[in-house]
């Protein structure tokens, strides 16, 4: 993982941090799409 300005090397990411980071990722484009399909003008 790779944080800061200049970017500096943290720690290792494991495939399970890989994998949980995209079924994040995932859920938040989903939620982001429901969200928006779901919004209503108001006023």
């Amino acid at each position: 993982m790779i944080f800061g300005s200049p970017a500096k090397a943290a720690r290792e990411v494991s495939e399970d941090n890989v994998e949980r980071l995209r079924m994040s990722a995932a859920s938040y484009v989903r939620r982001g799409a429901q969200y928006k399909k779901d919004l209503k003008r108001i006023g």
